[in-house]
């Protein structure tokens, strides 16, 4: 989710901003990065506790991309290996991120 899409739900910039700071800090959106966020659903419960999901929160930093190579096969239980990094495929190389705890490479 952009910080755009947020401000043109409601209407205002400056409460739409309000608002997407107070959820980063009760932690329902996890800033990807500048004006980018994943929403933590509430099914996860009331003490949300982040994205366990290492490959969804590389897939959601930019739009057009894919996760591939040693994640992917992880993923889908190609390998018993649990992978340090996860490699996402994007248009424009981008500087390396750390996110919840994962370095994401963006190749």
């Amino acid at each position: 989710m952009r910080a755009a899409d947020v401000i043109e739900l409601m209407g205002a910039d400056r409460s739409a901003r309000k608002v997407i700071h107070s959820l980063l800090r009760k932690g329902w959106f996890l800033r990807l990065t500048s004006g980018r966020y994943l929403f933590l659903p509430p099914e996860r419960g009331p003490e949300n506790l982040g994205e366990s999901s290492a490959i969804a929160i590389a897939s959601a930093v930019v739009n057009f991309c894919y996760v591939g190579w040693r994640a992917a096969a992880s993923y889908h239980g190609f390998t018993t290996q649990k992978p340090a990094s996860v490699t996402v495929a994007v248009r424009r190389s981008m500087p390396v991120r750390v996110i919840e705890g994962t370095a994401i490479s963006f190749v």
